[in-house]
């Protein structure tokens, strides 16, 4: 059952975290359209809403308190985790990209323009 709420939070994360990248695109358009902007401050808060209680199910599973700890699970989230941010640092590095950080959800690298060393690519200039 955790991993279907679990999976339906991501879901409905996803969706809206790509429907806050449309009205962010609309609002560079029109900056004070406060309509837009008060959208974005909902949308934002709502996916960060979503993200917490995500991982606040996945807490529950390492604790021992709780009728859902199961600790084979939790280490099977941490080792796809790790994974995950190992496959995103080799296509950096692939790119000619430097892993500048890792944590244990996140990767954060600088890819250079080849065309211009002084510029880094963006996330939004790279398609995966």
């Amino acid at each position: 059952m955790t991993s279907n709420v679990c999976t339906e939070l991501m879901s409905r994360r996803k969706l809206i975290k790509r429907e806050l990248k449309t009205l962010k695109l609309r609002l560079a358009k029109s900056p004070m359209n406060e309509q837009l902007c008060l959208e974005c401050k909902v949308k934002d808060l709502l996916q960060w809403a979503l993200k917490i209680t995500t991982n606040s199910l996945y807490e529950a599973l390492v604790f021992a308190e709780y009728n859902t700890y199961s600790p084979k699970c939790a280490e099977s989230v941490t080792i796809i985790g790790r994974w995950a941010l190992h496959i995103a640092l080799a296509i950096t590095q692939g790119l000619g990209g430097i892993g500048v950080y890792g944590d244990t959800d996140s990767v954060m690298f600088v890819i250079p323009d080849v065309n211009n060393p002084y510029r880094a690519y963006k996330s939004q200039d790279i398609s995966w």
